[in-house]
């Protein structure tokens, strides 16, 4: 809403509001009348305070005293509604629109992790017919049920849950070198193993190294 439709907004309420107080509901008409007297009074979209002089030595007019106040009043309350609104629109326009560029960039991410498991396949000279890869940019692949880590979807990394005694790295470079070693699982999770191998080019003691990411 501008300042002028705010003004001429107002003005109907008042002009409603002080016939009303009289016991009458104003008709249609008599408030066509009375806007007309306001724009012959005021130009809507400016100030409509129009400083009026005390006498010199004369009798102190309080009519013109509280006039001014109230189109003083009238006119600073206005803006201040105005700036609010304005700055309300921005804030929710720039929500949005920050809420679609967060939007479009989890999309983005989930089909670069698409592209990233698709290029992995496709390089796989070894007959391998499924592969495995995540980014940790979401919790898609995760199974939050039975897992106790901590991932952090922002930074694409997932690590050991914090204790109140913090964290401790386990050294665990002795496998570093390890090519292949015996995954043993419980009999209710063995028909959910799709492959107990590694990957073409990749070794077991990737999986506890920090410089490898395969």
């Amino acid at each position: 809403m501008s300042i002028a439709s705010r003004q001429v907004t107002k003005e109907v309420n008042r002009i409603i509001e002080e016939k009303m107080k009289e016991g009458y509901i104003p008709t249609v008409e008599y408030i066509i009348a009375k806007l007309s007297e306001f724009y012959q009074r005021v130009k809507v979209g400016f100030p409509s305070f129009r400083m009026r002089k005390q006498l010199y030595r004369k009798v102190w007019n309080i009519d013109i005293f509280n006039n001014n106040l109230y189109e003083l009043y009238d006119d600073i309350n206005n803006l201040y509604e105005e700036l609010v609104d304005q700055f309300t629109v921005v804030l929710r326009d720039f929500d949005y629109s920050d809420t679609e560029r967060r939007k479009l960039a989890d999309r983005i991410k989930d089909q670069e992790d698409e592209l990233e498991s698709l290029l992995l396949i496709a390089a796989d000279t070894e007959g391998y017919l499924y592969s495995i890869y995540d980014t940790f940019l979401n919790r898609d692949k995760v199974n939050l049920r039975y897992s106790t880590c901590e991932v952090n979807t922002d930074a694409g990394v997932c690590t050991l849950r914090e204790s109140r005694q913090g964290i401790r790295k386990v050294d665990m470079s002795h496998y570093y070198e390890v090519i292949n070693f015996p995954i043993i699982a419980e009999e209710q999770y063995a028909n959910k193993i799709v492959s107990n191998t590694t990957s073409a080019g990749n070794k077991f003691g990737y999986a506890f190294s920090d410089i490898h990411t395969s």
